[in-house]
């Protein structure tokens, strides 16, 4: 079965065969009833310039009983530094990133095809993460994240 994600243009079959792995974890989630597309973004559009040196914390509420699969970002300027991020699961204590340079999910091609997980990371308890941004460089800098997310409706089973 083909998906949205397996007919994107730049994707290929190469170096490591991640994207092919993640997305036969993933494609499932596009045919199945009880989950829908959304995507979260953090933090709001009024904080995310951050000054040269800022740091910011932010409380993202995703609805439990969703999946997170991917983030959306793209950098302007991969030979400059940017910012780092954390991001941790409040419901569980678990760190999902911890420190990460926002290079590592970073999109810079054509297009705006996501970062995949290797996986699904189920959604549970109070659903709150904290999404912490450090900037790196030298000036303002806009620091954002959009999670990709299938989130639980009702089903008709």
């Amino acid at each position: 079965m083909i998906n949205s994600l397996s007919l994107y243009p730049f994707y290929r079959e190469t170096w490591g065969y991640f994207d092919p792995l993640a997305i036969a974890q993933l494609s499932p989630l596009a045919y199945d009833d009880c989950y829908q597309p959304k995507l979260y973004k953090a933090p709001d559009d009024d904080q995310e310039v951050l000054p040269a040196g800022g740091y910011l914390k932010y409380g993202l509420e995703i609805t439990p009983g969703s999946l997170i699969w991917g983030i959306y970002h793209v950098t302007e300027d991969t030979s400059a530094p940017g910012f780092v991020f954390s991001v941790t699961d409040m419901s569980l204590g678990i760190e999902l990133f911890d420190k990460t340079p926002d290079l590592f999910v970073s999109n810079s091609g054509p297009g705006f095809f996501p970062w995949l997980m290797n996986g699904p990371y189920p959604v549970v308890g109070s659903g709150l993460f904290s999404v912490e941004f450090w900037n790196n460089s030298g000036g303002s800098l806009r620091c954002n994240m959009i999670f990709g997310v299938c989130e639980v409706v009702t089903c008709k089973y």
